[in-house]
This record gives structure tokens, C-alpha cells and sequence, in this order.
């Protein structure tokens, strides 16, 4: 699996400079992507996101998220 040299805590942040298309987490097969309400695309221009590694194939995903 892709998660072997992972440590838990391990943490990416995104930020969206533009505003003509949106930025979409896609998670991998076998990868659990957790956010609120399963949202998972930037919302917008200027919106951040954090994405965090659990353990196994299990991330975190917290920020200005939409549908």
C-alpha cells in the first residue's frame, strides 16, 4: 500500500488560486477520504483545505469543502 512511509499527523494543505475550475480530492481504491458531510472540492477561490493522514488508508479532510 501507498501509506508504508506515512507517519500519523501527517498533514498536506491546499489553497485555491483560481477561480475557473475547482479543485476535487479523489480518493484512490481501498482509501477512506473522512470530511464533513462527504464533501470533498475547494469551495471557491481563496478556499484552503487540509488534508490529514490517520493510519492505514484512512485520511482527514477539513476546510472550505462543497459538494
Amino acid at each position: 500500500t501507498g501509506s508504508k512511509d506515512l507517519n500519523p499527523a501527517m498533514e498536506w494543505n491546499f489553497f485555491q488560486t483560481s477561480s475557473t475550475n475547482s479543485f476535487t480530492f479523489e480518493p484512490g481504491p481501498n482509501v477512506l477520504l473522512v470530511s464533513k458531510n462527504n464533501h470533498k472540492k475547494l469551495a471557491s477561490l481563496g478556499s484552503a483545505a487540509t488534508l490529514k493522514y490517520i493510519s492505514g488508508q484512512t485520511f482527514h479532510l477539513v476546510g472550505d469543502l462543497t459538494i
